[in-house]
């Protein structure tokens, strides 16, 4: 509904978002029994559903005109609870089975762990304390103020007790083996402890600082409504992101990859060692690490290889025999690298990439059979390729090399280790494109947090202030959220100013970025340092010119009009595009209005050029015409 409603907001709604977006909406389509509809927002409200969602709508004539009583809503956007069902394949234990989850509807609730919103409701709220108030007050903090009440209840290590809500339910318990059998390994950990310690970025802001103060921007900022598909993503994401992005690329879990994640699992996988820890979710497509460590592994499984490449040898002699093609009449077979109960024969990644063959062992008739292979005389692309380190994907020595546990966990499962089972069908796919896409927008705004100075050391404090505030939270470099995207500067800080400017920042803007750390806003830092705008365009140019700044009053705007021109041009310029997207935004974006978009463009560029924003600057910035400002 948030995201059907973003275009038609008015300039309340706009800032005032999230108030509003709580008991306001929910008053007008759930509470309209006790007035009548005749207020121009609870109309665009519902009209603007109707053509969104396809709502069948509830008209009657009054007066000899259609007036419109109410909407039945049929909510398509989130996915009903049967779709979700585990598709369980038989020949695997049922916790390694593909997780049942339901959407979150915010990431907050990825953070906190509460259930599906539908069930958590008034059921799980202090006394005399409704969702419908809590829409109300916004800056109430529940798990602030009532956390033992809202914390869910401790769970035993039971197995797949549940595959509806639970906390990781159906993908065996925090500290368990890779097996992932559903027994516990280790000490138990407090849900938020182990929140805590998944998403760990050392000096940068963990996700779980992050969550709770991104959630409102996601969910009601109109930088962000200007992404139709953004809202989505998030709703899509979910408890599914946390699994598939952190725990499915664990090599002992990649079943299929290449349809499920493409190079992405291959390329990207973390290892064995820091499995369910990503100490910075930005070094994910940094492999350096995990390279150094994967190449010193042994190897357990070849892809399916050329039987010419296979000698067969003797069991007793270890003397080749014969090529497997001629012994056994295969074309093609799988080997595994190293020889049973010799130690010497274990060859890692790093030796194979360097000698081009190994000895193995080949499944004939349910028994092992020691082999020969030399993939020597292949030319250098063709055995790079083979190897799975070429340019396209395929099945090749390093997609199985990281198929599989590390040897010190192997021999529980008699050296080979269980994949899980997952569905293929068309929703897993859909939901792999938007969690990928999630996850580098989260990268994004974990950037943005961190440029400002936030670390896991002041996040606490920053994230009470920020967990149900959002917008209004106050970021450690003195500015605020609310002032940098009442600005809409959010890209801009992103990539950093100067780089948005292609290097042609303006001197004024450079002076404003440098000095407004230290003052709440804009209009603070020039009210302080200087009387007027003339002031403050006389000094920029002085300091332009000269290279050298003065003390304000030290100088004179009468010999650098030149620069100010520049200011002012670069003012009116860049007001004007701005104006003109957010026009397009308006009336264009949704609701196709070009009669009123036109009407409004011509009015902006009436009051740009004739109405005489350039020509009130230019005044401003000359006090010697003697002209009133």
């Amino acid at each position: 509904m948030k995201q059907s409603l973003s275009s038609t907001w008015d300039q309340n709604h706009r800032e005032n978002s999230i108030y509003n977006v709580g008991a306001e909406v929910e008053d007008l389509l759930f509470h309209r029994n006790r007035e009548p509809v005749d207020n121009q927002i609870t109309e665009r409200v519902l009209r603007n559903i109707v053509e969104k969602e396809d709502a069948e709508a509830k008209e009657q004539v009054i007066d000899g005109e259609k007036r419109l009583l109410g909407t039945k809503l049929e909510d398509k956007r989130f996915q009903k609870h049967e779709d979700f069902a585990a598709e369980i394949d038989t020949d695997y234990h049922p916790a390694q089975s593909e997780i049942a989850t339901e959407v979150f509807q915010n990431p907050a609730d990825m953070a906190f762990r509460t259930e599906n919103l539908r069930y958590l409701r008034d059921r799980n709220l202090p006394d005399k304390v409704s969702s419908h108030k809590i829409g109300m007050f916004p800056d109430m903090s529940l798990l602030q103020k009532d956390p033992e009440h809202l914390a869910r209840p401790k769970k035993r290590y039971k197995g797949l007790s549940s595959r509806h809500g639970e906390a990781f339910g159906s993908m065996g318990w925090i500290g368990a083996t890779q097996l992932n059998t559903g027994s516990p390994a280790g000490e138990e950990m407090r849900t938020e402890e182990f929140f805590h310690s998944f998403f760990d970025g050392g000096e940068q802001p963990s996700m779980l600082d992050v969550v709770p103060a991104v959630d409102p921007l996601f969910a009601s900022d109109p930088v962000f409504e200007k992404n139709d598909d953004l809202y989505e993503t998030v709703a899509e994401g979910g408890r599914d992101m946390v699994y598939d992005l952190f725990v499915s690329k664990s090599p002992a879990v990649l079943r299929r990859g290449t349809e499920r994640w493409g190079d992405v699992l291959d390329e990207a996988l973390p290892t064995n060692e820091n499995y369910g820890y990503i100490e910075d979710l930005r070094g994910l497509e940094d492999q350096e690490d995990y390279l150094d460590m994967a190449m010193e592994r042994p190897m357990i499984l070849s892809p399916e290889i050329d039987a010419s490449d296979v000698e067969v040898l003797d069991p007793e002699t270890r003397e080749p025999v014969g090529s497997f093609e001629d012994v056994y009449g295969e074309d093609s077979t799988w080997v595994m690298p190293g020889l049973s109960e010799v130690e010497e024969s274990t060859v890692t990644f790093e030796q194979f990439l360097e000698d081009e063959m190994y000895l193995g062992e080949v499944l004939v008739d349910g028994e092992m059979k020691p082999v020969k292979v030399d993939h020597s005389d292949m030319e250098d692309e063709e055995f790079t390729e083979l190897a799975g380190l070429g340019p396209e994907d395929g099945a090749g020595y390093f997609n199985f090399h990281n198929t599989f546990v590390r040897p010190d966990v192997a021999p529980k499962n008699n050296g080979v280790v269980e994949f899980r089972s997952f569905s293929n069908s068309d929703r897993s796919y859909e939901a792999l494109l938007t969690q990928n896409s999630l996850m580098h927008v989260y990268q994004d705004v974990q950037e943005l947090f961190a440029g400002h100075g936030l670390t896991s050391d002041n996040s606490l404090e920053f994230r009470e202030d920020a967990k149900r505030r959002g917008l209004d939270a106050e970021l450690p470099s003195g500015s605020t959220v609310q002032s940098v995207y009442e600005n809409e500067l959010v890209d801009v800080l992103s990539e950093g100013v100067r780089e948005s400017f292609s290097g042609e920042t303006p001197y004024s803007m450079e002076v404003v970025l440098e000095g407004a750390d230290s003052y709440d806003d804009f209009g603070d830092y020039l009210q302080t340092e200087f009387n007027d705008l003339s002031d403050f365009a006389e000094y920029t140019a002085v300091a332009f010119e000269t290279g050298v700044r003065p003390e304000p009053g030290e100088y004179s705007g009468e010999e650098h009009r030149e620069e100010q021109e520049k200011f002012v041009d670069w003012f009116v310029d860049t007001y004007r595009e701005t104006m003109h997207e957010y026009l397009e935004d308006e009336f264009k974006g949704d609701s196709y209005d070009t009669r009123n978009f036109q009407t409004e463009s011509k009015k902006l560029e009436k009051a740009v050029n004739e109405g005489g924003l350039k020509k009130m600057l230019e005044v401003t910035a000359r006090p010697e015409t003697g002209e009133a400002r």
